[in-house]
This record gives structure tokens, sequence and C-alpha cells, in this order.
């Protein structure tokens, strides 16, 4: 006798959780992630889980040959777009993770890439590429440049783009009257133009210590704690995180 309910056999199978799951994340308000996917207006645009088989069971038989079932997860390649056969492919757990909206989109050679992908595609270290992003390096010379094709004359002579220019970082501090190590040190806590108009001076590759107003007379922390035989820490904790005037700061014993 035919079963009437029987349709494709694969319940409980785990392409068959897949399916639930994207169901769920679409159109399951109660889903713990729905303000990520059906939150944002992202659909499943298979009409039923055959269509949804149809489309993607051999590719994901393929994927689970190589990299096993654990490892194996849909991924959507636009995370604006929907779940449908051109937006969706199967990746490893890790290749999931890279391509998340925290990750930043670059593009190179015409092709849009988070960053993490790009880095396994050109052998270079993660770290190094944001270190070189950070700097004012554009993204192709990030990927690009090895170690040995940089100029490190003059304290690591190194390139950043200033004014759409190609200029030596140990120029650029001439510029501003400072060390390179100096600049480079603002380099890592600002953007280059913020850098570049800071008129802070720095030394050392250190920001100039804060002075502080005392019987009309300005002292750093450390030269106000030799005063007052006060522990440093403890003046510039009363002064900065609880708000102290620097006289009740300086003039408060301690208990």
């Amino acid at each position: 006798m035919k079963n009437h309910y029987y349709k494709h056999g694969m319940t409980g199978t785990k392409f068959y959780r897949k399916w639930n799951h994207i169901q769920s994340r679409c159109y399951r308000k109660k889903n713990k992630d729905f303000h990520h996917y059906g939150g944002r207006g992202i659909k499943c645009e298979w009409k039923n889980f055959l269509e949804f088989k149809e489309d993607m069971y051999e590719s994901y038989l393929e994927h689970v040959k190589e990299f096993c079932e654990k490892n194996t997860e849909i991924d959507r390649i636009n995370n604006d777009g929907n779940y449908c056969k051109e937006n969706c492919r199967w990746a490893t757990r890790q290749e999931n993770m890279w391509n998340t909206r925290r990750n930043k989109e670059y593009t190179i050679n015409k092709k849009t890439k988070t960053l993490p992908f790009l880095c396994r595609e050109y052998n270079v270290s993660k770290q190094t590429v944001k270190s070189r992003l950070t700097s004012g390096w554009n993204i192709e010379e990030a990927l690009s440049l090895k170690k040995h094709e940089i100029n490190y004359k003059r304290t690591k002579r190194r390139f950043i783009i200033y004014k759409n220019k190609k200029v030596a970082l140990a120029d650029l501090a001439k510029q501003l009257k400072i060390t390179p190590e100096a600049l480079s040190y603002r380099l890592k806590k600002m953007t280059i133009k913020e850098a570049m108009g800071k008129k802070k001076v720095l030394y050392n590759g250190k920001f100039q210590p804060k002075l502080y107003l005392y019987k009309n007379k300005k002292y750093t922390i450390k030269e106000l704690s030799k005063i007052t035989n006060i522990k440093a820490n403890t003046l510039n904790n009363r002064i900065e995180r609880l708000k102290w005037s620097i006289k009740k700061a300086v003039e408060s014993k301690l208990k």
C-alpha cells in the first residue's frame, strides 16, 4: 500500500537538518539567530526540500567526501543575499566564520573577498596585512609585497600612501619634525590624516606626558608623586578615574 506521507526518505539526515536550519533562521522568530537572517529580510528561495536537494545535494556529497560531514556547512556568498543556488555553497566551519559581516571585504583583481580568504590565497599572515593596512598601505601592496621587497634603511624605511602618493615614512616624519618611530607609533593609533595633523609633540615613540597645574606650576604625574610621596598610579587613579581635583588628589593622605 502506498504511503501518501512519504516524500524523500531523508528526514533525520544531516543534509535534511541543514534545510531545517535555513527555514528556522529565516521564518521562526523564536530562533536565537532570527535577527541575523529573517529579521534582516533574508529569505529562502527554495520552495520545498526537494528543490533544495536537487540543487545542493550532489555538491554536498562532494564536500563531505573531502572534508567530512561535521565540517560541511552551508554558506551564503553574499551575506546580504537570500538562500538560493546562485548564492550558496558548501564550506568548512572555518571558511564559514571567515565569510561573515564582521569581516571587511576587499576587491582585488575584480574579485571581492574577506581578508582571511585573501590572506590564505596570497600566503600572507593576517596580522601582517592588518598592520600594513593600518599604516596606510593599499590592499594590493599589503598582500603582495614581501619582506625582502621593502627598503629597511633608516629605521626600517617604510612606504605609505599619503595624498595619493607613495611616500617614505622617514620623509613624512621629517616634515613633522619627529622621529620615524614616533610617527609609526601614531599610525598604530590613528589614520594618516590624523597623524599628520597632530600638533602634540612626541618623543621616543611616546606621547608627551600630561601636565597638571598645582600651586601655579605645571607638573607631570611622576613629578607630583615625588613631591607628595604618593604613588603615581594612585594619583592618576584619583584624578582620571575618580575625577578628584588636583589639590584634593595631592593633599589627601593615604589611609
